[in-house]
């Protein structure tokens, strides 16, 4: 998609280019004539130093390169924790050894079309802001050292991960390619889990590596619109058994681990595909809308629809307001009291869990001599809120609201006649169909921290990168197919243009 076609002869044409990516004139002062004959700007792919090629031509779809490689290694460690399921992977400090490798790549990748100034910056203005305002609370932190290293190996990495993925991207076969490969991870954390970790006597999953029950389901909710992409008229068939196999996986240990607020996210993303999925066809939405449900039907327990119809319930469950100390609602009634004491720069980072061991609860507990449960808010926003004060917090609502709407904003059109099926309209709505789950599922786990979140961003500005050039590049005028040989296909090579006659001087 990425790959432009360039006509034999479609009349004068718009000239754009991507910032960054034009050349200086031969010769100035002198100025070319018309052509009649002239052809579109070189694809980005195809352009070497900052300037397009002498020779138009059409290359086949990039396989993933050494740099998309080096950063679905920092995928696998920074999203899917490989390295916890073993001692001796732990040991190997794969993290850090996959972040040495994807930045050197990245660093010494000289595409103009893979530099930072490609990108859109608001989101970057944005996401750099939240890290600036975890920065200045670190001296007024309950625990500057505990801020200090969340923002050394948490804050600071995920940003530089999310610019990464977003400079990797030439085409949007590479958002394809990332999409693919974070949901394999998702689909084999998911049956690794359910193989080898035994769940609770309720049915529920237990002790998980790294993440609970309820971060991972909003993992796996994040993830359904991957696999319904996977689904459209236009994949393979070896695309279309993934996405069906990857929601049939996805649907039964979102039901296995029992979080309500999985359950809400799972309706919600559910309901999106069915509604405003429609980069994928009606009926294809449909079969995958009625599969997820049938499995989640089938494959439930009694004891997981009684905690359910808690929901409907809430005055019944212990989260309720007044009913624990340690329920959901009393939390978060005590996060926004840490925003009131400090709304400019909170608690610090990480300082949550802390701030409840100095809270009034926990205070009359240890007069008893009682021990008093540390918790996370189990909500980003209040978590955000409470560490990095009131403007961290609306700088992390911006983020999300300013992905969404740059994703909703993407309309068809934007890849040029005979490059094969669209994919902008649909990769987008995909890429929006996660951030809604994140968004509402969010509302109960204390996610803002987590890289995923940083992979969207990232696919987000890669997305607009590519179809900001492509639509900059679109003739003013169709595009003729070759007399007698049907659309362009992939690969073929276009005569090149007729050299430039110029004026006497």
């Amino acid at each position: 998609m990425g790959d432009t076609l360039k006509p034999e002869s479609a009349g004068p044409v718009r000239l754009p280019a991507p910032h960054g990516l034009t050349g200086r004139p031969r010769s100035a002062g002198i100025a070319a004539p018309a052509q009649p004959h002239a052809s579109r700007p070189a694809s980005p792919l195809t352009a070497q130093g900052g300037r397009p090629p002498a020779q138009a031509q059409v290359q086949a779809p990039l396989k993933p390169d050494l740099l998309m490689w080096a950063i679905a290694a920092m995928m696998v460690t920074f999203i899917w924790r490989v390295q916890d399921f073993s001692p001796i992977l732990a040991k190997l400090r794969l993290v850090i050894l996959a972040a040495i490798l994807g930045g050197a790549v990245f660093l010494n990748d000289k595409h103009p079309f893979r530099r930072i100034s490609q990108l859109r910056r608001p989101l970057l203005v944005i996401t750099a802001g939240i890290l600036v305002a975890g920065m200045l609370g670190i001296p007024t932190a309950i625990v500057a050292s505990r801020a200090a290293i969340s923002l050394l190996t948490e804050g600071i990495p995920n940003w530089a991960f999310m610019v990464m993925v977003a400079c990797s991207i030439r085409s949007l076969r590479d958002i394809e390619w990332y999409a693919l490969m974070s949901l394999l991870g998702a689909v084999v954390y998911a049956i690794s889990v359910v193989l080898f970790f035994p769940p609770t006597p309720d049915g529920r999953l237990g002790a998980l590596v790294y993440y609970d029950a309820n971060e991972f389901a909003l993992l796996l909710v994040c993830h359904i619109p991957f696999a319904v992409y996977l689904l459209r008229s236009s994949a393979t068939l070896r695309q279309k058994a993934i996405g069906a196999f990857s929601m049939a996986v996805l649907a039964l240990v979102v039901m296995k681990s029992g979080s309500r607020g999985g359950f809400v996210g799972f309706l919600i993303v559910m309901t999106y595909v069915l509604l405003r999925y429609r980069g994928v066809p009606a009926r294809t939405r449909l079969l995958a809308v009625v599969g997820g449900g049938i499995v989640l039907l089938l494959t439930a327990s009694d004891s997981y629809w009684t905690r359910m119809r808690t929901l409907l319930e809430p005055e019944k469950d212990y989260n309720y307001s007044g009913q624990s100390e340690t329920g959901r609602m009393e939390i978060w009634k005590r996060g926004v009291g840490y925003m009131k004491s400090s709304p400019l720069l909170g608690v610090g980072l990480r300082g949550f869990p802390v701030a409840e061991g100095y809270s009034a609860p926990a205070r009359a507990h240890a007069i008893q001599e009682q021990g008093f449960k540390w918790s996370v808010a189990h909500n980003a926003y209040v978590e955000v809120g409470a560490e990095i004060g009131f403007p961290g917090l609306v700088l992390f609502i911006a983020s999300l609201i300013t992905g969404i709407v740059m994703m909703a904003r993407i309309r068809p059109g934007a890849a040029p006649p005979g490059t094969g099926p669209p994919r902008d309209v649909p990769l987008a709505q995909m890429i929006l169909g996660s951030l809604f789950g994140f968004m509402v599922v969010s509302t109960f786990v204390s996610s803002e921290q987590f890289a995923f979140l940083y992979l969207l961003f990232g696919l987000v500005l890669g997305h607009r990168k590519v179809t900001d050039w492509l639509q900059r590049a679109r003739p003013t005028g169709p595009v003729p197919a070759r007399a007698g040989t049907g659309p362009a296909r992939f690969g073929a090579r276009m005569p090149p243009p007729p050299p430039v006659r110029r004026p006497a001087v």
